[in-house]
């Protein structure tokens, strides 16, 4: 959380932004990890694979010069805004996968035309929020590897 406060405090994202995009991450990690703690590892697997498949697919895409590699903005408006945050609930709901959410966030500011340092703050405030929402989620359902005993 002290990450998130430094970044925020640091990159200019206007708060609009910034907070839509954090909340899309929250909920979209609460759906996930609901979803999520029930699969089998094998289900995970095979949706770590294709979302990393795609993610390196834009990330290409955007390096052939396919699509923007990003602007100067720090707020988005509009239709701009509506894709940041149905895009931010989507990263948030792959977090409870395993996938990161750093690279694929910067790419998503990038093609929506903001400066890709704007990605810092959304990210490290959507991680520090969302990581305890979706943690909850796979503790009542006991769906992780428990620490190993040492006695």
């Amino acid at each position: 959380m002290t990450q998130a406060f430094i970044f925020i405090a640091v990159v200019e994202v206007r708060t609009g932004t910034l907070i839509s995009m954090i909340a899309a991450a929250v909920a979209g990690a609460w759906l996930g990890a609901g979803i999520v703690a029930g699969m089998p590892r094998r289900r995970i697997q095979i949706g770590m694979g294709i979302a990393l498949l795609a993610a390196a697919t834009f990330f290409a895409m955007t390096n052939l010069d396919l699509f923007p590699g990003g602007g100067e903005a720090i707020a988005l408006h509009g239709a701009r805004l509506a894709v940041g945050v149905v895009g931010s609930f989507v990263l948030g709901s792959l977090m409870t996968l395993g996938i990161g959410m750093y690279a694929p966030c910067m790419l998503l500011v990038a093609l929506l035309g903001m400066n890709p340092l704007a990605a810092f703050p959304i990210m490290m405030g959507a991680c520090a929020f969302l990581m305890p929402v979706a943690g909850m989620r796979f503790i009542r359902r006991a769906s992780f590897s428990p620490a190993p005993r040492w006695d």
